[in-house]
């Protein structure tokens, strides 16, 4: 990935446990509606958002 410049996003999570992904971050993933997202949790509690890429089983 290129270098970007670091930023910050604020999103609010809903009672039932839903949140909207940013604009800016689903263009820098390159996500759209109906996509998967990858959540990794680091030790530090650290959590990484990815696209998910999904192998066929063929």
């Amino acid at each position: 990935m290129k270098d970007i410049e670091k930023k910050v996003c604020v999103a609010t999570l809903s009672q039932k446990g839903l949140t909207t992904i940013p604009k800016e971050v689903r263009e820098i993933l390159k996500i759209a509606a109906g996509d998967r997202i990858l959540f990794t949790i680091e030790n530090d509690g650290t959590v990484v958002l990815k696209k998910a890429l999904l192998v066929s089983a063929e």
